[in-house]
């Protein structure tokens, strides 16, 4: 991933460097975009190719599929390329905690919702703006392509309405969370059926039966509260029945590892990591590729290389798992509604692995996380810059085990706070420092949602004020 990134942020995100296309495709860069702006600071690099992509909107407000622009590349942008002037700017913000992303593409952004919106005023986009790659290069059967389309008309309005909040545009913001509300409502009856007649709950299907329909469906919260676990369910059903494996293209692959880890399926999550058959990561690995493939398939003993006119070795789309190797198996994140990493969320999901690490240099400082575990007991260490807090959460089948520093927390050190759950489970809440937790840690091999499975408790308000600033001198990542 950072070999594929390296070689292709270069003036523009392009899609390959090697090949007579080397082209800044929209949805390549914003399904990446979380795993780019992990590995490396791209602020200055994103703010150039945004001047790029806004110099490439058609006059009617459209976003392009490419930027710059190309001649006889189609103007007007596909669902998930053209919204990349939405979902670009907005994560921006999130990493850079700069709202000066969002100030320089709101007009687009509100342009580009406004113009899907005249095209399709029944809420179901399936008048084309432009083109429609759909889930590029999913094998499998393809996902509908008004599904597609129509959860990112929602996500794209819903992220434009919090952008122009952002920006204390309140009447702005107000109109766009009304869209997106509408969408939603239109996305549920138009895609979702439900049958409420069996004993286990209720049996959700959402068009087309896809891993990406219910993926979209999942992560840009289209589905009414009581429906996400059993559509959640489900994607968990297509996933292992496929292997497990993927069966999703450019757009699915970005959310799956995320969508699953969120409702509670962390082991299939990991199970698709350890993959070494196709569709998988390791396949490439294992045959000596040094970055990601444009396909799954791009070459197989069986069958060969693919089409040379359309077979890069060297397209870091497929690379956006990165992402979740840094949010989810290391535990480096920020609470949702946290900017610049000002309130990081530190849960490691060590699965089957035995050890990680991740380290970040955000606005505030390096953020830092690393744990290794055996069959009793896991160690966490975590680097908290100045100006952060971080609520820790220590993955253990002993809550009472747990140790900071040798110490039980909360017990002579004001600057990691317990704090109790419904659960019976504790996360510390700690200022900026560095921290060695310790705990008892006992593998299960249970399926996710099983008995002795140890979740997480979900993340209470925080306070406002930041304790002062603390060191440890032993272990830091």
């Amino acid at each position: 991933m950072a070999w594929g990134q390296r070689s292709n942020f270069v003036s523009v995100p392009t899609d390959c460097p090697q090949r007579d296309e080397r082209l800044g495709w929209l949805a390549d860069a914003q399904v990446f975009l979380p795993t780019a702006a992990l590995n490396a600071d791209v602020a200055a690099f994103f703010t150039k190719w945004l001047r790029d992509v806004d110099d490439a909107r058609t006059p009617d407000g459209g976003f392009p599929n490419v930027a710059p622009r190309l001649v006889g590349v189609a103007d007007e942008g596909a669902p998930g390329w053209g919204d990349a002037g939405v979902i670009v700017p907005w994560h921006l913000h999130r990493v850079y905690d700069d709202p000066r992303f969002l100030s320089r593409a709101l007009d687009g952004m509100c342009a580009w919702v406004d113009l899907i919106h005249r095209h399709n005023p029944d809420l179901v986009w399936r008048h084309r703006v432009g083109p429609h790659f759909s889930d590029w290069l999913a094998p499998g059967t393809p996902t509908p392509r008004d599904v597609i389309a129509t959860a990112y008309f929602a996500h794209s309005a819903r992220l434009t309405a919090k952008a122009a909040g952002v920006l204390g545009h309140e009447d702005t913001a107000r109109r766009y969370h009304r869209l997106a509300d509408d969408v939603r409502r239109v996305f549920a009856e138009r895609f979702v059926t439900v049958d409420d007649a069996g004993a286990d709950g209720p049996r959700v299907r959402v068009a087309g039966d896809t891993q990406t329909g219910y993926l979209v469906a999942l992560a840009f919260e289209l589905l009414p509260a009581r429906l996400t676990g059993a559509a959640a369910g489900r994607l968990a059903e297509l996933v292992g029945s496929a292997g497990p494996a993927l069966l999703t293209g450019f757009l699915g692959v970005a959310l799956a590892a995320p969508v699953l880890d969120a409702h509670g399926h962390s082991d299939l999550a990991h199970a698709l990591l350890l993959r070494d058959e196709v569709p998988s990561w390791r396949f490439p690995l294992r045959h000596g590729a040094t970055t990601i493939w444009e396909r799954w398939d791009g070459w197989t003993p069986d069958t060969g290389f693919r089409a040379p006119s359309m077979n890069s070795f060297n397209h870091y789309a497929l690379g956006s798992i990165g992402e979740w190797l840094y949010r989810g198996v290391a535990g480096l994140d920020q609470a949702p509604d946290s900017t610049g990493y000002r309130r990081l969320l530190i849960r490691p999901r060590p699965g089957p692995l035995r050890r990680a690490s991740a380290r970040h240099e955000s606005v505030r400082g390096t953020v830092a996380v690393s744990w290794e575990r055996d069959e009793e007991r896991i160690i966490l260490c975590v680097r908290v810059p100045p100006g952060a807090t971080a609520d820790v959460y220590v993955p253990t089948t002993d809550p009472g085990s747990v140790r900071e520093s040798g110490v039980v927390p909360g017990t002579g050190d004001p600057h990691v706070a317990p704090v109790p759950t419904a659960s019976g489970q504790v996360f510390h809440r700690v200022s900026s420092g560095t921290y060695r937790f310790t705990a008892a840690y006992a593998p299960t091999d249970a399926p996710s949602g099983a008995p002795g499975t140890v979740r997480p408790s979900p993340v209470p308000g925080r306070g406002a004020s930041n304790p002062p600033v603390r060191q440890h001198e032993e272990d830091t990542p």
